[in-house]
């Protein structure tokens, strides 16, 4: 995860987790909070429909390959899309345990890049 982190471009950090991983992620990252804050990690929320709003830099989704979860994860990405006042995000997508053909073409199908 730290390895994950460090490879980000430079700027904050914000987390968006599909919520089956939060769990097996607290087991992972043991040191908690403070070392992902180290890595300029600013928060962690859990995928949800809304569409969330971040002044983070960078954005990271950990997600599990499957439908639903890639159907939320390409409407908030929508949603983050840069308007004239907001900048563009650096936007990272990381499947949970391995991406699949399936998800890499619904990903296109709904106006992304696979990852």
């Amino acid at each position: 995860m730290i390895k994950i982190l460090d490879s980000q471009p430079a700027g904050r950090i914000l987390i968006v987790v599909d919520p089956k991983l939060i769990a097996p992620l607290k087991l992972i990252v043991t040191e908690g909070s403070k070392a992902l804050r180290e890595h300029r990690v600013e928060s962690i929320l859990p995928l949800r429909a809304a569409t969330i709003e971040t002044d983070c830099e960078n954005v990271l989704y950990l997600a599990r390959p499957s439908y639903h979860v890639v159907k939320l994860v390409a409407s908030q990405v929508r949603g983050l899309r840069p308007t004239g006042k907001t900048p563009p995000k650096n936007l990272r997508l990381y499947f949970v345990p391995r991406r699949t053909f399936v998800c890499e073409k619904m990903l296109r199908d709904e106006g992304g890049e696979a990852p």
